[in-house]
Order: C-alpha cells, then sequence, then structure tokens
C-alpha cells in the first residue's frame, strides 16, 4: 500500500514565480536592489557608499531567504513588533506529583447509590403516572358553532337514492352455420354403432331378419354422408359469400384508392409499433406513418394535401418517429396527398383518399429507394 501525501498547508499557499523563490522574496529583492541603486546613484564618495550598499543587501537576502525557528524573519520582526507595547509575561514551569482528580484517591470501591430528594421524587413520580395534562388550546366559539352545523348536517342527511344495481351486458347469439353438421355427425356415429352391433348379432345368430336390418342400417350410413358433403359444401359457399360481403362492404373511413402495393392502411399492430397513442376523436383529420421497404421509420418527409383544385390545403412534415398528423379537420371531399424527401434518396407514389366525415384510419406509406428499385427491376426482367 503506498504512502499517503505530505499534507500541505494550503491555507497559506504562496504563488512561486522563478523556481522556488516567491512573489513575496521577490519583491523584498526587488526593494534591496532598487535601495542599492538609489544609493549608488547618490553624488557622494564610495567609502560612505559600501556600507549603505551592504546593510541594504544583507536585509534583503535575511528578509527573503533567512528563517529564524522556521519562520520568515520578516514574521519574527513583526511578531516582535507585537509584543513591544504587552506587559504581561508567561512564564512555563513543570512541577511533580499528579493532580488530586487524576490520583484516584478519592474514587470508592463500593456502588454509586444517587441520593434524591423526597420532594423531586415525589413530583417525578406525579408528571410520570399521571396522564397527559389537557391541552391548552381553547377554540373560538363562531367556529365551534359552525362545525357543529355541519356535523348535525351530515349526522341527520340520509341518502334518498340507491345505486342502481349493477347491469350486466347481454350476450348476443351469433348464427351459426353448423349445428345440422354436427347433428349429422352424431346421427352417422349412432348408425355406424348399430350396425356394427348388427353385424356382431350377425356372427352369433345367422337370421335373415338380422341381414335386412344391416342392409337398412348400411343405406342409412351412406346417406348420411351424403347428405354430410352437401352441408359441408353449403356451409362453405355461405362463408365465402360472407367473405366477398365483407370485402365488398366500405371503409367508414372512408373511399381509399390503392394505386400501388407501397401504400395500404395501417394495421393495428403496426399502429401500436409505430407509437400512435390513439385514434382522433374527429374525422377528416389525415394520420399515417412512412416507412422504408425494410419497416424504418423516415422522418422529415413532406406530405401536400391537395384538393380537386389542385390547391394544398395541408402540408405536413413527419417526425422522428416518420408520422404525420393535420392539426385541424378537413372538409369532406377527395384529395391526393403527396410525398417528397428532401435528400431525394426516397420516391413516393402519390394516394387519393375520400374524407366524408368519419374517423381516418392511419395510413401506411412504403418508400422505394434505390436498393428496392433495383429489386423490382431484377425481379421484372426475370419474370419477363
Amino acid at each position: 500500500m503506498d504512502n499517503h501525501p505530505i499534507p500541505e498547508d494550503v491555507i497559506g499557499f504562496k504563488f512561486k514565480l522563478i523556481g522556488s523563490i516567491t512573489v513575496k522574496q521577490f519583491l523584498y529583492l526587488l526593494s534591496s536592489g532598487i535601495l542599492i541603486a538609489a544609493v549608488l546613484v547618490f553624488p557622494v564618495f564610495v567609502i560612505v557608499k559600501i556600507p549603505f550598499i551592504t546593510i541594504f543587501a544583507l536585509v534583503g537576502l535575511s528578509l527573503a531567504f533567512l528563517p529564524v525557528d522556521g519562520r520568515p524573519l520578516d514574521v519574527m520582526l513583526l511578531n516582535f513588533l507585537k509584543t513591544l507595547p504587552s506587559e504581561n509575561r508567561y512564564s512555563y514551569q513543570k512541577r511533580d506529583g499528579n493532580t488530586k482528580i487524576l490520583s484516584g484517591q478519592n474514587l470508592q470501591t463500593g456502588s454509586f447509590v444517587p441520593v434524591l430528594n423526597n420532594n423531586d421524587e415525589r413530583a417525578r413520580r406525579e408528571i410520570l403516572l399521571n396522564p397527559a395534562l389537557p391541552p391548552k388550546f381553547v377554540p373560538d366559539e363562531k367556529e365551534s358553532g359552525f362545525f357543529e352545523k355541519i356535523k348535525s348536517f351530515f349526522e341527520n342527511e340520509k341518502p334518498n337514492s340507491q345505486l342502481p344495481p349493477p347491469t350486466h351486458p347481454q350476450t348476443m347469439n351469433l348464427p351459426n352455420l353448423k349445428p345440422a353438421v354436427l347433428e349429422n355427425n352424431s346421427s352417422r356415429e349412432q348408425l355406424q354403432k348399430d350396425l356394427l352391433s348388427a353385424k356382431q348379432l350377425q356372427l352369433q345368430n345367422n337370421t335373415p331378419e338380422i341381414q335386412t336390418k344391416i342392409e337398412t342400417l348400411q343405406n342409412l350410413l351412406s346417406q348420411s354422408a351424403q347428405r354430410q358433403a352437401e352441408l359441408g359444401e353449403k356451409v362453405i359457399n355461405e362463408q365465402i359469400k360472407n367473405t366477398q360481403d365483407q370485402r365488398s362492404t366500405p371503409d367508414p373511413s372512408g373511399d381509399f384508392k390503392q394505386k400501388s402495393q407501397s401504400t395500404h392502411l395501417a394495421t393495428p399492430q403496426s399502429q401500436f409499433d409505430a407509437g400512435f397513442p390513439s385514434l382522433p376523436e374527429v374525422g377528416n383529420v389525415v394520420i399515417g406513418l412512412i416507412k422504408d421497404p425494410r419497416g424504418k421509420a423516415l422522418p422529415n418527409i413532406l406530405v401536400e394535401v391537395i384538393d380537386k383544385n389542385n390547391t394544398p390545403v395541408r402540408t405536413l412534415k413527419t417526425n422522428s418517429l416518420g408520422q404525420f398528423m393535420s392539426a385541424t379537420q378537413l372538409a369532406n371531399d377527395t384529395y391526393q396527398i403527396f410525398f417528397e424527401d428532401p435528400q431525394k434518396k426516397h420516391e413516393f407514389q402519390p394516394i387519393e383518399v375520400s374524407l366524408n366525415g368519419n374517423i381516418f384510419q392511419p395510413l401506411e406509406v412504403i418508400s422505394i429507394d434505390p436498393r428496392e428499385r433495383l429489386r423490382r427491376e431484377l425481379f421484372d426482367g426475370q419474370k419477363n
């Protein structure tokens, strides 16, 4: 383990000017040099100048470099001048022997038993055993009367209305297209069991009645299989018809003409991934998300909404998450939406939307970058 650094005098820190010479020492030397130069310039004999030059040089060097008892000479001179007007003299002498307190002669070996006054003990017991004293605070009469009125009001008031019983949501029975198929399956299983038992009886007792029963059961089983196939085909046709009806139902948010595979309505999962907190509460508010072909959000994309008269009605810009949203509603009309990348790295195809006052579902726009364009050219060339 390394030794600790030697503590330094941080409070009395002195700036060093040249090497180990401090500013104070340099000023002493400079002052002595100025005095020596003045003596040399003074028009007197050299014999008179030499003593003064020597005195000034010794005084400057002593004040700068000569310590006295580990302290600078200027500090010792200052302390000496401070003690001159003092008339007190302090002398310290060491004497043998210990004091009575430290000698241990008055210490008792027995146990220490404190002696308490009877009056003090009685007063202490009364304070400890009696309950807490009542508070000295006396409330205002007006304030007390006001609180009493409020208290009586709440005590006399009774709830007139009771909470209504909780209502349970009514369950709607949706039409099911498969009960006939299920009933037919159960009847077919029953026929198979009867046929199996009839064959077992035929093995035991070979009679014409059992043979006739077996033939009847086989006919019923074949008819049941044919009926089940017809019902299954009917169920499939009904499902196909319902799917076509759902696809032909118009979107409540407005008519959306998809001109390319790069633009479609955002799914709930994509809306959640994009960070949309919620859909707008008012209709005709254009909202959407712009991504590249690899699913990365594109910020700073310009979005321009133009009406039928080719007049720009909204100019938007995507944020850092690739989202854009108009702050106010648009009128019921058909609009074209154009996208532009200021850096010219991505291309977009314009889309056309028809707003009818309903909530607008978010759009998900996929850009076409050079990589995607090259991929399309390669695959289109292979198909041709």
